[in-house]
């Protein structure tokens, strides 16, 4: 039986990224994930030397390329691209193209046409999102997952939800493999240099 999962995170944030890479090496049978979109408070580069070595260490040690950036852009479209690429069974898929694209190669993706070539690399039809993209076609979909992390007082990427209810253990900020293995198997939590 998996645990339902639930995380709410941004592309520009790089503790969403090593945090989403963590549960995609979990497999479909161990947790069924459920991605919500949400706005990084952290919009700035990070001015902590230390603090982005050992994160970048961390996302290393996950098989991420890790680049410090100068620029954050509005992150809305990545996100309506997000519930196209779920209509067609590529939402995992496009999220880590999505990041990459950011964090790797220091593309835009706040900008449609890099969107829709991020598409394009993950088997998706880039004009049917480009379309999708033109019309806000998935906008209402991405401020309904806004309000409900409004709701919730998210104020920062990434917050996961592990298990539903008022049970769930709620973890606030990045973690590797090991940590999240460690979370599920109902051990401690050390956040050490991944704190969101």
């Amino acid at each position: 039986m998996s645990v339902a999962i639930t995380i709410f995170a941004d592309f520009v944030c790089p503790f969403s990224y090593l945090a989403e890479t963590s549960l995609r090496k979990l497999g479909h049978g161990v947790a069924e994930v459920r991605y919500r979109a949400a706005f990084s408070e952290a919009r700035q580069p990070f001015q902590d030397s230390s603090a982005w070595s050992m994160l970048a260490t961390a996302a290393t040690d996950e098989g991420l390329q890790l680049k410090s950036r100068t620029f954050a852009p509005a992150t809305h479209k990545a996100h309506e691209a997000v519930f196209f690429a779920r209509t067609r069974e590529r939402e995992e898929l496009f999220r880590g193209a999505a990041y990459a694209a950011y964090w790797r190669d220091g593309l835009d993706i706040g900008r449609i046409d890099i969107l829709t070539g991020v598409a394009a690399s993950v088997g998706l039809d880039p004009e049917e999102l480009k379309i999708a993209l033109d019309i806000d076609m998935h906008a209402d979909e991405v401020t309904s997952d806004l309000v409900l992390a409004g709701r919730l007082h998210i104020d920062q990427t990434p917050v996961t939800y592990i298990g539903t209810g008022a049970g769930a253990r709620v973890v606030k900020g990045g973690y590797t493999s090991a940590q999240l293995q460690a979370l599920l198997e109902g051990g401690a939590f050390i956040k050490e240099s991944t704190d969101g």
